[in-house]
């Protein structure tokens, strides 16, 4: 009797301990189901081919890492006069290949689907940029100069679609210049293309080669028309750290080599680099309180014994 008694009470236990086991592993299947079911959600946004950049955007790419220096002072005071408006007084006072204009006065109108960029020196020189979106796949766009010494008229047409963009445009000057460029996405993190000018004055073909591969940790870039440029960029911490070399070959067979580090703090940033000639080169911005930035610029070459500094002051959000 009392071997019945427990060999029925070791029974029930265990039939408590397989019903609870099948509930929290139905519940965990439950979880573990739902969190695979994210994991190839965001795999598959990763691994997913994006649509690339423009050609024309690639030299950007690959001048990640250059320091931008300047001799002297400016002072930039930007204002959004309302929700369609947007103007800019660009100041300037030194030295600079090719010449800056004293005073520039900017304009930027944007829309929704359209936005008209003006800007006019005090010699009434005028640079404009309109674009506007005809599809969600084509964009207008169209560049413009007014002024005594030269007169200009671009026009571009891009296309975009899931894995590539191309672009026509004419460039109605003197020369009258045929463009053709095209950028398509092989796997997620690359991307490979092309770009053709053809002078139809000069019956005369210049054409480029690119390459892009960026996962978002590391970005190598490279173009080649007849110069040959290479760029690596590593980034860490969220891009709060980012190094960063570039080599170029020239078509004399002449080579350097470029490294640069970027150091984002809170309310600053720090860059940096040196070159194969001993060019040295830094920047720092700062953040002086609410819409106030200040800007400080410095380049140093021993062997030519030249040396720039500068420092400015951007106003504005």
């Amino acid at each position: 009797m009392s071997f019945n008694s427990n060999l029925f009470t070791l029974g029930n236990r265990l039939t408590k301990t397989i019903a609870r086991n099948i509930n929290i592993n139905s519940y965990c299947d439950d979880n573990s189901s739902d969190l695979i079911n994210q994991a190839n959600k965001s795999l598959k946004e990763v691994h997913k081919i994006q649509t690339p950049i423009q050609f024309d955007n690639l030299k950007s790419v690959i001048q990640q890492g250059t320091v931008n220096t300047y001799d002297g002072f400016r002072l930039i005071v930007q204002k959004q006069v309302n929700l369609n408006s947007v103007v800019s007084h660009f100041y300037w006072l030194g030295q600079a290949n090719p010449p800056v204009p004293i005073y520039q006065y900017r304009v930027i109108i944007p829309y929704d689907d359209k936005i008209l960029n003006v800007v006019t020196d005090l010699d009434f020189n005028v640079e404009g940029e309109l674009k506007y979106t005809l599809t969600k796949a084509l964009l207008l766009k169209s560049n413009f100069t007014i002024g005594e010494q030269s007169n200009s008229l671009n026009v571009e047409l891009e296309h975009t679609d899931e894995d590539s963009s191309s672009l026509i445009g004419l460039n109605n000057t003197d020369q009258q210049v045929v463009s053709i460029a095209r950028m398509q996405a092989l796997t997620p993190f690359l991307s490979l293309g092309g770009l053709g000018h053809y002078n139809v004055i000069q019956s005369k073909l210049e054409t480029s080669f690119g390459a892009l591969y960026d996962n978002k940790e590391y970005v190598v870039a490279g173009q080649w028309d007849q110069n040959l440029r290479v760029m690596f960029l590593r980034k860490f911490n969220d891009n709060r750290l980012n190094l960063s070399s570039e080599f170029v070959l020239n078509d004399k067979l002449q080579t350097q080599a470029t490294v640069a580090a970027e150091y984002n703090l809170k309310q600053s940033k720090i860059h940096m680099s040196i070159d194969t000639d001993l060019l040295i080169k830094s920047t720092v911005e700062t953040s002086l309180g609410s819409g106030v930035t200040l800007q400080l610029a410095a380049q140093s070459s021993t062997i030519n014994n030249q040396y720039k500094f500068g420092f400015g002051i951007v106003m504005g959000s």
